[in-house]
Order: structure tokens, then sequence, then C-alpha cells
């Protein structure tokens, strides 16, 4: 018998085929004889999403009119899905010949919506497929034992058709509100002058909503004075607070206040209660993005790509686009037994104090991936860069407080009354075991309070203390990660840098400054939020339900198809009002230049797509504004028409597009005012970014002038 093991990753298939046993390589493929399946099982992997949903122009021609209004809402009465490109058929036909061969399929994609999506839009293209797969692999784990463990604990596919089609759903109310918006924005915004590129999205305009929102709170911000009453014990300069805190706006009505105060508090209560602290959750991607973009300043792109490198070519941590901060029996059993080689290796003093597993931190199942940890393959920090050493060791260091005591300390109360109701109260705290955060950079301070009793009269002084309120925080990378994606649920962990980066680098809606990484709203990104206000692109109470009714497909409470329906209703009512709609927007539009795009003859092909040609881009209303490009509008390929003080000609780009390199140039003058006599040429170095290079009989090799 022969069994196909169907994997999202290639790196899946080492640590599933030592599970089950001696992998031998045979025509290109992995394979193991199993005696658990009783079966020769062959591993294939996929390697994402092999397909994509059809373009507009795929289902109706006259779709293919991104200008032509009366075509939307663009709706396909049932979707369709191609092949992404050479490189995936190439995988899919591999997958095919196997499948077909085989007597049996098991399902091995990663445990989630999108993992889901990927195993069954494979199968289900490859005759026979489905019915060849009736059982499922759920690991979450890159270890042998944790992979075992999920063989021996095979789910049937009937389990995940839910969550399968959660995945769909969600794929195909991105095409529908992707699709459908971002040509009603185009089309409406271009009539009134405004020619930037328009995207929408169910996470990507409440995200962008919220930075919009907090710069507008930050430029209307005006500062209001407002009063406290404060209480001070005369004997020991001990400070009582109003409980709850409570603000005067109004200066008469706080000295009102304050004149029913008496000079007496009258203690009605002392209570002293021990606390416990426990160490702090396992990362999961999200929060790890937003710790190391407070810490480090690193964008959540740098975080997620710096994982995928530990996680797919070290293996040296878990999958990292979890939003999982618990592991399973088998993960805490090996972070156990290596706990002494992870904190040698962050040579960092620890003694493991708690050695059981504690359910904060490790369930019976996650039902997905774990939380990010390591894995039992300690890493060489010597070997790692700066970023993946300290994310590393982030990810080490939170798994090893897993096992260390709880902070303990001790919290007084004291709570009295001064001739009102009104409860006035003193905290203090002492600690009596720092556990956890004597590894770990956590405020300890102790705060004694004076010795009060149930009854006792102090005598105070009262006072009208004048604050004044506080400018908002600007939002930071950080700060979006690691409280407002999870307190407003938009997308997932899988998703969310993505996000970010279009919404930074593609859409330029928001830009970023100083190391705290704070983002700003760019005008089109502010003219955006603005077109869009009161639907429910910019509802972040309608966006926070969206995961809501994917968890209910989930579970088998409401249909996909019935749900999509009602998505389409609001669709339709959407694109009917913004037919007349016309939003105030607040920037005026820029003057808008136009480009004539003249070839170079003979053609030169662009280095970078290597599909389009380059050519002379002129702007037709400004005089000296031009630069070569790709004919291809997507490739965004550039050159400037003079660097460095020097003219690039036709014959000079087509140098670089065909060699990387010019010839080397009569007369360069650097900007410090030194000439270079046929020592330099111009080069296109990496990611195709112009550059000086020099003769090796020059000091320096490379610059950038």
């Amino acid at each position: 018998m022969s069994i196909v093991v169907l994997t999202e990753k290639s790196s899946q298939i080492d640590p599933y085929a030592k599970a089950l046993g001696t992998p031998k390589k045979k025509q290109g493929s992995v394979w193991v004889h199993s005696a658990l399946l009783n079966a020769d099982v062959q591993f294939v992997a996929a390697s994402g999403h092999l397909f994509k949903l059809d373009g507009p122009e795929d289902y109706n021609d006259a779709w293919r009119d991104r200008n032509n209004y009366e075509q939307l809402p663009m709706v396909p009465q049932k979707f369709k899905a191609r092949i992404k490109d050479a490189r995936a058929r190439a995988s899919f036909n591999r997958i095919k010949q196997a499948i077909t061969a085989a007597d049996e399929v098991i399902l091995a994609t990663d445990p989630d919506q999108q993992g889901e999506v990927i195993g069954r839009e494979i199968l289900q293209r490859i005759p026979g497929g489905m019915e060849k797969c009736q059982r499922r692999l759920l690991n979450s784990s890159l270890t042998a034992r944790g992979a075992l463990r999920s063989f021996e604990n095979l789910v049937p596919m009937a389990k995940q058709e839910y969550l399968g089609a959660a995945g769909f759903l969600q794929n195909r109310l991105n095409w529908l509100i992707g699709m459908n918006l971002s040509r009603v924005g185009g089309i409406q915004l271009k009539k009134r002058g405004y020619y930037f590129p328009v995207a929408a999205g169910t996470v990507k305009t409440p995200t962008l909503a919220l930075v919009v929102a907090n710069d507008q709170d930050i430029k209307h911000f005006k500062e209001a004075p407002y009063w406290q009453i404060e209480l001070t014990d005369q004997a020991n300069q001990q400070r009582f607070k109003a409980q709850p805190s409570r603000h005067f706006s109004i200066e008469d009505e706080a000295k009102q206040a304050l004149a029913q105060v008496t000079d007496t508090l009258n203690i009605k209560s002392v209570d002293q209660v021990e606390q416990h602290r426990l160490p702090p959750k396992l990362f999961n991607l999200t929060a790890l993005q937003g710790y190391a973009a407070k810490k480090w300043g690193y964008s959540g792109t740098e975080v997620l790509e710096t994982m995928e490198h530990l996680y797919k070519d070290l293996a040296i941590t878990s999958y990292p686009r979890t939003e999982s901060t618990v592991i399973e029996d088998a993960e805490f059993d090996y972070l156990k037994a290596n706990f002494n080689d992870y904190a040698a290796t962050l040579n960092l003093k620890m003694a493991m104090q708690v050695p059981d597993a504690r359910p904060e931190f490790v369930k019976t199942t996650t039902d997905g991936h774990p939380a990010l940890i390591p894995t039992d393959k300690v890493a060489d920090l010597s070997q790692l860069t700066e970023r993946e050493r300290r994310c590393y060791g982030a990810v080490v260091k939170r798994t090893l407080l897993m096992f260390a005591e709880d902070c303990v300390f001790d919290k007084t109360i004291v709570k009295g009354t001064a001739g009102t109701e009104q409860i006035y109260e003193a905290t203090g705290q002492q600690f009596k075991d720092l556990g956890w955060t004597e590894f770990d950079v956590v405020k300890t301070e102790n705060r004694e309070l004076p010795s009060y009793q149930q009854g006792q009269q102090v005598k105070i002084e009262t006072a009208l203390v004048e604050g004044k309120t506080k400018v908002p925080q600007r939002i930071t990378e950080g700060l979006l990660f690691s409280k407002l994606f999870p307190k407003y649920n938009l997308g997932t962990p899988a998703t969310r840098a993505g996000i970010v980066s279009e919404l930074i680098e593609k859409n330029h809606y928001i830009e970023v400054k100083g190391k705290r990484r704070e983002l700003y709203p760019t005008p089109e990104g502010i003219n955006m939020v603005a077109f869009w206000q009161g639907t429910l692109l910019t509802d972040l109470k309608l966006a926070k339900s969206w995961q809501d009714i994917f968890d209910k497909v989930i579970q088998g409470n409401m249909q996909p198809d019935r749900y999509q329906e009602q998505m389409v209703e609001a669709l339709t009512d959407i694109v009917a009002d913004y037919r007349t709609k016309k939003p105030d927007l607040p920037i005026a539009p820029k003057p808008h230049t136009s480009f004539e795009f003249k070839p170079l003859t003979p053609a030169v092909k662009c280095p970078k797509c290597h599909r389009g040609e380059l050519g002379l881009l002129v702007a037709t209303s400004e005089r000296n504004n031009q630069f070569y490009a790709c004919s291809q509008k997507k490739c965004h390929f550039s050159l400037p028409n003079k660097y460095s003080g020097i003219a690039l000609t036709s014959e000079l780009v087509r140098q670089l597009a065909t060699k990387k390199q010019t010839d080397w140039l009569p007369e360069v003058k650097s900007s410090q005012g030194k000439v270079y006599r046929d020592q330099v040429a111009f080069i296109l170095a990496e990611k195709l970014k112009l550059k000086w290079t020099f003769k090796q009989t020059a000091k320096r090799t490379e610059r950038t002038d």
C-alpha cells in the first residue's frame, strides 16, 4: 500500500518523515516505510497557495474596463481559480502524479483556514483526490516526537470541512470587496482630479482609519486644565486619592466639592492581599512584532521574515504565523529537557523553579499552531545576524520564564472618607518573591504604607491639585501589533505584517517616522478614509465582527453562501450609493502630470521584469521632468535621466539593462568635488540600485554618490 502525505511547505517533510521511519530519497521525493501506517509513504509539498482566484476579465470581458461604473458590482456566478504561475504548475503536476499513483492521501497542510484551503484546492483538481483523502494530520510541531503523536491521532477529513469553508469564504469576500470598491474609489476620485492608487479592504481600510483618527485627535487636541482633590496624612505625608478617580473640568465645581471635605479622614477599611503575578504569556507572532517594534524599532515585516527564516531554513523556532499563546504536552516536555541548554545559550543564570506544566501555558491540545517557542535544536548565536539573535533570544527567554516562580507581593489597600461618601484610597505593595521578574525588566518597587487601623481618625490636609490633559499618544507600529490589532480583531498573524507593509510601501497611505516607528497618514491616506467614511470599511465594530462570522462558519452555525449573499447585498448598496455620493475630502488634489512613453530603439528589455521594454517617460505638462521606465506599469523599474551630473543616454541605459554596468566613464565628479577620469562606471547593484563602481586600481570598489 502507498500513501502520499501532502504538506504545505518543504520544511515540514524532514521531521514528518523521521517521525514515521528512516527517510530515503527516490526519484526526487522523500519516501519512508511506516510500520505505524503499514504503508510506503511518499511526501510532497505544496509550497503555499498554488492557485489564485481569476481576475474580473476572466469572468466577463466587459469587466476588463476599470473605468466602467455601469458594470459594478462585479459578482461572479461561481468563483474560479487558476494556477498562479509556472512554478506553481510544476509543483501541482508533481503532486498530481504522486496522488494519482497512490492508494491513499493524508492531508498535512497547516491546521488553519488557509492551510485547509491550500490542501483542498489541490485535491479537488485531481481526479479521485478528495476520495483518496479521508484522513487529516493536525500537527503544529516540527519535532519528530510531536509529529509522531499527530500521526497516531489522525482525524477524519470531514472534521475540517467547515474550517475549509471559512477559508474559501474569506478569499471570496476579499475578492468581492477589494475588486469592486477599489474600482468605485478609483473611478469617482479620478472624476474629482485625484490620481493616487485606490485600495480598499476589510482589514486594510479599518487599520488606516485607526491611524487617521489618531492623527486627527492629535492635530485637534487642545490642552485643558482639570482639578483633583487630594488628601495628605499630615503625620506621615501619605497621600490619598479619590477612588474611582474624579476629575473636575470646572474649577468652581472642584472648590465646592473641596469645601465639603473635613480635615479628618475616617479609615473605613485596611485590607492586605497576597497577589501572584504569573510569568508573561508565551509569544505569538503579533505579540512578538509589537515587542520588537517597541524595543528595537523593527517593522512587522522584518520580524515576520526573520522568524520565517529561523523556522524554515534553520529549524530553531516553531511556525511563526501563529496566534496561540499556549503549547501542548509534547512541546513542554522537550522545552523542559533542554532548559539548561537554552539558558546557557542566552548566558542567563537561571534555574528551573517550576518543573510542572501550568494550564496557563500548556493545554492538552491547541487545535492549531503552538505559541512561538524554540525547537529542540538549540541555536548557535554566533551564526545568527543581530536581528536574528534578538528575535530568537526574545522567544527563548519568554519560554524560559514559563519555568520561573510567580512574582509574589502583598498589596495593602487603605480606604477612608472625609465628610462625604466619596472614598479616598492609598495603596502599597511589598514584594516577597521576585520570581520571574528577577530575569525580566519589570518594575518591582516596594511602596510601604504607614500602619493604619480600621476606625482610626487621621488628621489630613486637603488640596486642589491642578493638572493638564495630555495629547493622545501617537500610534506606533508596536502599539498597532501589540494592542490595536488584537483589540479590534483585525486580520490574522499571517496577514497583519503584509497589510501594514502595503499601507506603507505599496499604497503610500502611511508614513513611518522615528526610531519608535510612529505612524502618520499621508494626504492620500487621509482622503481615502474620508472617502469611505460611514461605510463598512471604516466601521471598526463591523471589522471586529468579521472573525466572529468566520468562527460561526467553522462551528457549523452559519452557511458561508448565505453570509456571502448578505455581503453582496451590502456591496450592491455601497455601489449604488457612490454613483452620486461625493464625500467631503479634506485635502485638495495635486496638480496632475501626464507622461508620454517613448520606447528606446532598438528595443531594450527591462532588467527587472524581463517582459516590458525600457523607454523615456516625458512629462507633457512640465519641463525637464523625464526619466527612464518600464512599459509594464506594475513593474515600477526606473532610472533617472541624469545621475551624478552625468546624463544617462539611451546607450548607457542599454548597457545597464544588458550588462548591469556601463563602460568606464571619461570623467565623473564626486559630491566632494573629486574628479575621476576613466576610473568609474555605473552599475545596477543589489535590488537593481544604481551605484558607482571603481576599477580595481582605485581604493574603493563601490559607492553611492
